[in-house]
């Protein structure tokens, strides 16, 4: 469903691609895959930034965002050179949520997103040091942007966003 949803968005057609994506985002979340997860929620930033929504795509992204800090917490235990890689696939996420966040005015939330991918790249290559513990929260969402995400609990009803109202809150 990814897949289809990655065809979708290739060929412009983002309401078809969204509707993928947040199937797969559903399944992902049931099974437990994290890792789909945050590629899911980062996949609906693209199409809501796409769509000209990036008050929602800030949303999104930051769940990926969220999402990914947890994985790094698990992955302390691998090579230097996994972890890089890790960090590498992540890290076009962390910037377009900053990008979008410094569009938007929020500098200091922009600042720490990418403070946050310079702490993990740093955690990458100081494995067995002290600096390399304690790995940040993540990206705090606004109570406007929790909203916008609801977690999908089960496959059977999934949950449906309204894209099309805008946030007003900011941060």
């Amino acid at each position: 469903m990814g897949n289809l949803g990655n065809a979708h968005f290739k060929l412009g057609q983002y309401q078809s691609a969204l509707e993928y994506y947040q199937q797969t985002l559903a399944i992902q979340q049931e099974i437990g895959d994290p890792t789909g997860e945050g590629i899911s929620l980062s996949n609906i930033g693209d199409v809501l930034q796409k769509l000209n929504q990036p008050e929602l795509a800030i949303a999104f992204y930051k769940q990926s965002v969220n999402v990914r800090v947890q994985i790094c917490r698990g992955i302390q235990e691998l090579s230097r050179e996994q972890q890089s890689s890790y960090t590498e696939t992540v890290a076009g996420t962390y910037r377009k949520l900053a990008g979008l966040l410094l569009i938007q005015g929020r500098i200091l939330e922009a600042q720490a997103v990418l403070e946050l991918l310079k702490i993990q790249e740093l955690q990458d290559y100081t494995l067995s040091t002290r600096a390399g513990q304690g790995i940040s929260e993540g990206s705090a969402l606004t109570p406007a942007e929790a909203s916008v995400v609801p977690s999908h609990t089960s496959l059977s009803s999934p949950q449906s966003y309204t894209f099309y109202t805008p946030l007003t809150s900011k941060s």
